[in-house]
């Protein structure tokens, strides 16, 4: 890990118990399906160094929650710039609106659009090359985080 990756996975092993107790604690008092808990979600881990709206997102998406999300891939799918899902050094306020707004759009088609169409769309690109079916992408990355857990 280099640059900011590295402090946030020490920011994550520093914050573990916090994280997982608030996580946890959304998940029993909002559940994993509305947009309020999805939000409060991702809010939870826009604070990880490295971690912006569309990565705290993915981290909500593999906890559960319905969101998902929307990277460089996906922004060229709907014809978006990225400052579309930046939050970049704004007010509080600015910033829970762009979260919610961004809740809001994945949702209007659900996690497992998102996942599924994402895996769909980058089976056998580039970086993709021997994974080149959407099944193929997404076993390889279920795979991933399973050794990571372990």
């Amino acid at each position: 890990m280099w640059g900011q990756k590295g402090k946030g996975y020490a920011y994550t092993q520093a914050h573990d118990a916090y994280l997982w107790g608030k996580v946890n604690h959304i998940k029993e008092t909002l559940g994993t399906r509305s947009p309020a808990a999805a939000v409060a979600a991702i809010e939870l881990f826009l604070p990880i160094p490295n971690l912006g709206m569309v990565k705290a997102a993915f981290v909500a998406q593999q906890l559960g929650f319905n969101v998902a999300c929307i990277d460089s891939h996906n922004l060229v799918r709907l014809g978006l710039e990225a400052k579309h899902v930046k939050l970049g050094k704004v007010k509080p306020e600015t910033a829970r609106r762009k979260v919610q707004a961004y809740v809001a759009m994945t949702q209007e088609k659900g996690t497992a659009y998102w996942w599924n169409s994402w895996c769909q769309y980058v089976a056998g690109n580039k970086a993709n090359r021997k994974l080149d079916t959407g099944a193929a992408v997404s076993a390889f990355h279920v795979t991933c985080v399973n050794a990571v857990i372990v």
